[in-house]
């Protein structure tokens, strides 16, 4: 943004205060660990239906996703992640 957009906005913040810190938001990453386990990205959608489900056993209000599922899938892998992704 411009000079001014930035500096609205900073003051914005400051006006606003901080916030808060919980644990009422839990932020999953794909570390290199998991791709040497699981294997390179992006992971076939059966597998992140698998991670969708195991993150749904915790009873969480919501799961979002920060990506764009743009590559070639297979139909049983689709519906494996819309059941996951739907309950």
């Amino acid at each position: 943004g411009t000079r001014l957009e930035d500096s609205a906005v900073d003051a914005l913040m400051r006006w606003r205060g901080p916030i808060p810190v919980t644990d009422e938001v839990v932020h999953v990453d794909i570390d290199e660990p998991s791709i040497q386990t699981l294997g390179r990205w992006p992971w076939s959608r059966a597998v992140q239906a698998r991670l969708v489900t195991a993150i749904a056993n915790a009873s969480p209000r919501a799961v979002v996703f920060d990506l764009v599922w743009c590559d070639p899938s297979t139909p049983e892998d689709d519906e494996a992640l819309r059941v996951a992704l739907t309950g």
